[in-house]
């Protein structure tokens, strides 16, 4: 029988589905409500996992929850008891809503779950556990130590364990308040970008400064340790965690008030941003050589939100070798759905998946799609496989923008072929058309390639496949040319129209990009528009990116998808197999010559 993962009511609420061991499907729910990161119970998730699989709500045997609610009520009633006076008026104002939070979570996961016909009385994994065993079970190593890091989760900001054939043990962890993610989080708060959202902005903002107030952040806000611990300074956020008081400390360190969204980036919110990214590095590598020393395992799984970091995450591969790293794709809480509904069925059964997918949520037919285009009143053409790509590659080829929908919707926050936005990597000017007219977003922002899989090593330093595009990688040394200039868009910055490659729209200040390997397992027909690409151009890159706009969770439905092809200024949009143009628009995009392709 089914077993139904649940994680909600923090951040990033989520439903999977596993079945003796293997992966039926996970949904995040921000998907469906249109809110991003969205909180709420996952219902319309866990409805369309069961209309996937053609199940009766009566027919789910168990219902796991990913944390156990009151071990973080016992945290928030110790974190206020050690607070002392101070604490009282705090305790006053927030002690309800965390009371509800907490303690009222079981009575209303039994309510939620009755409205959808569910009458299972819901077990709780431990949440770090939830988090280990969505990164161990799927990774396909035998054993494996296993590495969490995350803002907290019940008591724990950190935990190290090691996953064999027979189980998952955590056996270190470090507790509230000393956490890298909340650190992480103020420094993205106090740049202006929402903490618990907007950390990759900051990660993303970290090359164009300097790591020069490394030590700064070392001695009075983050003191790492050699053997991999480190503390919080008592004085950062304080016992109860107060954001707040947290920007305080940095404007009176620093010197500088917090930054406004709109106001301009100056040199001190680089060098900052560069140092935050440099210490959470540092703080992540002590962290893998303390997990792989106690556990004698020369293999590590990693999950929890500091997971996405993807620049981090070539750094610990480097350590250890590509191939012994696996991070969990969903690693922010979402993946902790899934990691408690694997956990319990390998309890019972001991049985793991063959292998971890992204392609987990929803699709839709070609009728289901014709029936959205008809609805929104836009011309579609039927077209062959053939002729689409043919057509795709054209739109392409002309500068345009192209957005790909098909097959099932990624799990996680990466679009992978399935719900994306496609460019041509040799264009810089593709960079600035999509932040500024599709994606409506910040000037500095990277955009990520996809590449055929067996290509990847003649573009990019890397020995290993990246299909979940969770990990930054320099480009080959060949594929530089420093000095080349390139007609480009008035009004940027210098660093973003001088190509620094050949791939100059995925290349970023750092002459890194966040890879997707696109192997001959990969489902959808993003490999064989790829290929046809490749025997075109020479090139076996294209920019892949998200199909949402800023502020907005991915499109999950094809009437989503059409609206935002209308919204932005896309040139053209592939949908289950139709073709959809701006005929007049993309015969009249300005040419701009692509970079001289060399091997």
């Amino acid at each position: 029988m089914p077993i139904l993962g649940i994680s909600a009511f923090y951040h990033d609420s989520a439903a999977a589905l596993v079945y003796d061991g293997q992966i039926l499907g996970a949904l995040e729910e921000e998907r469906f409500s249109r809110i991003k990161h969205d909180a709420s119970f996952p219902s319309q998730s866990i409805q369309k996992l069961l209309e996937k699989q053609n199940l009766h709500p009566s027919e789910i045997e168990t219902v796991v929850f990913y944390e156990k609610p009151w071990r973080k009520m016992d945290r928030i009633l110790h974190s206020f008891l050690q607070a002392g006076p101070k604490g009282f008026p705090v305790f006053l104002k927030s002690m309800p809503a965390a009371f509800f939070k907490s303690y009222g979570v079981p009575a209303r996961l039994k309510q939620e779950l009755s409205s959808l016909g569910i009458g299972v009385s819901p077990l709780y994994c431990e949440h770090h556990l939830s988090h280990a065993a969505s990164a161990f079970l799927p990774s396909g190593f035998e054993s494996a130590a296993t590495l969490v890091v995350d803002g907290v989760g019940e008591w724990s900001t950190v935990s190290i364990g090691r996953g064999t054939p027979d189980c998952i043990e955590l056996f270190e962890e470090l507790h509230w308040p000393h956490s890298p993610g909340l650190f992480y989080s103020a420094i993205t708060h106090f740049l202006g970008f929402i903490p618990m959202s907007g950390e990759y902005k900051l990660m993303g903002l970290a090359p164009y400064g300097e790591p020069c107030f490394l030590e700064d952040l070392n001695q009075h806000f983050l003191i790492p340790h050699e053997d991999g611990s480190f503390r919080i300074h008592p004085d950062f956020y304080g016992p109860l965690g107060d954001g707040d008081q947290a920007l305080n400390r940095l404007k009176n360190y620093f010197g500088h008030l917090p930054r406004k969204p709109d106001e301009p980036l100056t040199p001190f919110h680089l060098n900052l941003a560069s140092s935050a990214q440099k210490l959470l590095e540092t703080v992540l590598l002590n962290l893998i050589r303390k997990a792989l020393l106690l556990t004698r395992e020369s293999r590590l799984c990693l999950a929890g939100g500091v997971a996405l970091n993807c620049s981090a995450n070539q750094i610990l591969a480097a350590e250890i070798g590509e191939e012994n790293l696996f991070v969990q794709p969903a690693s922010s809480d979402a993946g902790g759905s899934l990691g408690a509904a694997l956990w319990h069925s390998f309890l019972k059964t001991r049985k793991r998946p063959l292998n971890m997918r992204a392609d987990l949520g929803t699709c839709y037919t070609p009728a289901q799609c014709a029936e959205a285009l008809e609805q929104l009143k836009t011309p579609y053409q039927s077209l062959s496989e053939q002729e689409t790509f043919e057509a795709a590659i054209q739109v392409l080829l002309m500068g345009g923008i192209v957005g790909w929908f098909e097959g099932s919707m990624e799990f996680g926050p990466r679009a992978l072929g399935h719900r994306s936005i496609l460019a041509d990597p040799r264009r810089i000017s593709a960079r600035t058309t999509l932040n500024r007219l599709i994606k409506k977003r910040e000037d500095f922002r990277p955009f990520a390639p996809c590449i055929l899989e067996e290509e990847a090593g003649q573009w990019f330093e890397m020995s290993a496949p990246s299909p979940f595009m969770l990990r930054t990688v320099s480009l080959h040394e060949k594929r530089l040319c420093d000095g080349l200039v390139q007609p480009s868009p008035q009004g940027l910055p210098e660093h973003l129209t001088l190509p620094m490659s050949s791939l100059p729209a995925i290349t970023h200040k750092n002459k890194t990009a966040r890879v997707q390997t696109v192997g001959p397992n990969h489902r959808g027909s993003l490999r064989k528009l790829l290929r046809l690409w490749y025997q075109k151009t020479g090139c076996p890159v294209l920019l892949n990116t998200s199909f949402n706009q800023r502020g907005e969770p991915i499109v999950e439905n094809p009437r989503q998808a059409v609206e935002c092809y209308h919204r932005s200024q896309m040139h053209a949009l592939y949908l289950e197999g139709l073709w959809i143009e701006r005929n007049e628009e993309t015969q009249n995009l300005p040419f701009i010559p692509s970079l001289e392709m060399t091997d």
